[in-house]
């Protein structure tokens, strides 16, 4: 079965914005979604986050949208979790809220208090961080799945906005830190997501999440990978799908992925 375990349709304030998601996902062949709105956090107020306090009617609006489309389109409850060792409480609280169906696990190090930037100067000591912080999610035992493991790549596009030094980030200077991350993934049996964020913004598989060789060297690990299109629009629900299947090295990734029922 054809899935997409990843996306932000911000069903709170406007459940019917799902259905246009929904379209492309039927559209595309895609027979099972997982709706992951980001946990809401006292700290940020982004559009795609759950409004604060409101987490319980996230999961009733996410299982009403579950029976409308019963039997045209299986709809998981999901959530996608900031992780930071500051978040705790507020994650335990999201995580008591719901009876989730899945649970991302995401770094996002440039979100409330966890601002790296008065910590960190270039680009390498922040994929060290947010690799770091990657790690102790991979090990807290709040996810199913780590989601887009790199997106530290993505930062390193937006230099005005995220101003870190160019100091020639490369993937080999941190693969003793990815290692880790890897070996707490098998460990701890969670999904390696496999996003492809960046390589729409790109158009290119070249930016894919996670890069190539850290997909490879997590296949020959036994580390299963999910699929998520992170998709913020409908356009973009199962985007890449079929670039990925024919890949030497993500469609391998994704072939269990999509033969479990």
């Amino acid at each position: 079965m054809t899935k997409d375990f990843h996306m932000h349709p911000q069903v709170v304030l406007a459940p019917d914005r799902f259905d246009a998601f929904a379209a492309q996902a039927i559209a595309r062949g895609i027979g099972e979604v997982c709706i992951t709105d980001h946990m809401p956090l006292s700290t940020s107020h982004a559009g795609d986050r759950i409004p604060a306090g409101r987490v319980s009617d996230y999961c009733r609006t996410v299982r009403k949208i579950t029976e409308k489309y019963a039997g045209t389109l299986s709809v998981k409850l999901g959530i996608e979790i900031d992780y930071h060792p500051d978040f705790t409480d507020e994650i335990e609280s999201v995580l008591r809220a719901g009876d989730f169906d899945f649970v991302l696990g995401s770094s996002h190090m440039h979100v409330g208090q966890c601002d790296i930037f008065r910590l960190v100067s270039t680009r390498n000591e922040y994929a060290e961080a947010a690799l770091q912080n990657t790690l102790l999610a991979a090990q807290s035992g709040y996810f199913h799945a780590i989601s887009h493991l790199d997106m530290y790549r993505w930062i390193f596009t937006l230099p005005k906005r995220f101003p870190l030094q160019d100091d020639g980030y490369a993937l080999e200077k941190h693969w003793p830190a990815i290692e880790r991350v890897l070996h707490a993934i098998s460990e701890n049996g969670l999904w390696m997501e496999i996003n492809p964020h960046l390589a729409i913004i790109q158009g290119s598989l070249s930016g894919m999440y996670p890069e190539r060789d850290i997909v490879a060297r997590a296949l020959e690990m036994d580390i299963r990978c999910c699929y998520g299109s992170d998709a913020h629009t409908a356009e973009h629900v199962g985007e890449m799908l079929c670039e990925l299947r024919q890949h030497p090295v993500y469609g391998k990734a994704l072939k269990e992925w999509e033969e479990e029922a």
